[in-house]
């Protein structure tokens, strides 16, 4: 058995226990509110979610089970919120056990933007699409994760990026000629990449710390010696 088989085990068993949780509160819920359908709708929607939990487990490819599950949770937790007042922390459970689960979704950004869209709209059926600003502050908090991760992500491809182009100018390129070429490469790329929403890169310098002194050794431009001070205009 490898770690990646005892991984998803692992979130297997997590799943199957925030399901029973989640079952568990639904029924607490219809039991401490006042409904707005009879106690059998309520029952026969959540045998049919059960039914349909399990279907998912046998008939649903992998990469897709993840999916099917959040649209069912979503489904089962509108049916049983309906016309209830989400400023109960009873009621507001169910999303907490959700907003836990989203370990689950969280190792690509493509995937958490739509469990966070999925939850977002679910709130806003809830309320009746009335702005409640406190029932909103957690997925907005989401959309400012979400946002930092695909600049954290940006940052990272574009460092790997970089890490190929200077390997290219130190392994490929024996002709010194060259050098400022690629690095002006590598200026074009950071610059057209989300990196440009921080800052732009005017001129790249590649420094070596000969005896506790950094020394100039390739540069996007000519220079006319190593120094760094004269190098990159502090002088001026």
């Amino acid at each position: 058995m490898t770690l990646n088989d005892i991984d998803y085990d692992i979130r297997r068993f997590n799943s199957f226990i925030l399901r029973i949780v989640l079952i568990i509160i639904l029924v607490s819920i219809i039991i401490f509110n006042q409904n707005f359908f009879s106690d059998w709708i309520y029952y026969a929607s959540l045998i049919i979610y059960i039914a349909l939990l399990f279907l998912n487990l046998f008939f649903v490819k992998i990469e897709r089970k993840g999916v099917v599950r959040l649209v069912l949770d979503l489904a089962i937790i509108n049916i049983f919120l309906y016309n209830k007042d989400l400023n109960y922390i009873l009621n507001y459970l169910p999303f907490f056990l959700l907003i836990y689960n989203v370990q689950s979704h969280s190792n690509k950004n493509d995937k958490l933007i739509y469990f966070v869209l999925g939850v977002h709209l679910s709130l806003l059926n809830i309320d009746k699409f009335s702005l409640i600003l406190t029932h909103h502050l957690i997925p907005i908090i989401f959309y400012f994760f979400i946002f930092i991760l695909s600049i954290r992500k940006s940052f990272l491809f574009v460092n790997q990026e970089i890490i190929v182009l200077i390997g290219d100018l130190f392994i490929e390129n024996v002709n010194e000629n060259n050098s400022h070429k690629i690095l002006k490469d590598v200026i074009t790329k950071i610059n057209d990449s989300k990196v440009k929403i921080i800052n732009q890169v005017d001129e790249i310098f590649l420094f070596i710390n000969n005896s506790e002194k950094l020394v100039l050794i390739k540069a996007s431009k000519f220079v006319i010696n190593n120094d760094i001070t004269s190098s990159l205009g502090l002088n001026n």
